[in-house]
């Protein structure tokens, strides 16, 4: 990529968007932050109260801003369900004069009952850990691109994102 840029890889739980992220990550060259590989780092598995949340997200954009000084991009992986996690990125992206990208990973329900019902190395949600983050989700009113990760296999999702941050 040209210029420094924050993508944002957010969705419910169990739609794929880590394994989505970790291969864009790849591709572009660039680093991957992930809130659950962040929250166990931290300590903070199984520990769920909004100011845990604000930690992790807080602690994730400050290693993002890092990185964007740095002149390196940024690949966020976290279900960003809360208008205000997102706007922390908003200002980040501001302050520092670098474009933000939203990808909106997203699945059938089927699909992610069968997913989150299989033990995963970072994420602890269950279904009823997604049925709760759908119920209070804030849709993202901003430009975004919106895959749905039932439908489209990996590598066709990774080059629509590509083709969207212009790289």
């Amino acid at each position: 990529m040209s210029s420094p840029t924050i993508i944002i890889v957010f969705g419910l739980p169990g739609t794929g968007k880590t394994t989505f992220s970790r291969m864009l990550a790849h591709r572009l060259g660039c680093r991957h932050f992930n809130s659950d590989m962040i929250r166990t780092g931290m300590g903070k598995r199984g520990q769920y109260k909004e100011s845990d949340k604000e930690l992790i997200y807080q602690k994730i954009l400050e290693m993002s801003k890092k990185q964007l000084k740095h002149h390196s991009s940024v690949i966020v992986d976290g279900t960003f369900y809360k208008e205000e996690l997102r706007n922390q990125f908003l200002d980040l992206s501001n302050e520092l004069a670098v474009p933000i990208r939203w990808i909106e990973v997203t699945a059938d329900e089927e699909v992610i009952k069968e997913r989150i019902s299989k033990k995963r190395k970072y994420s602890e949600a269950d279904f009823s850990v997604y049925e709760i983050v759908k119920a209070s989700f804030d849709p993202l009113e901003n430009d975004h691109l919106k895959l749905n990760s039932s439908e489209l296999e990996l590598d066709k999702m990774v080059e629509l994102a590509m083709n969207y941050i212009e790289v």
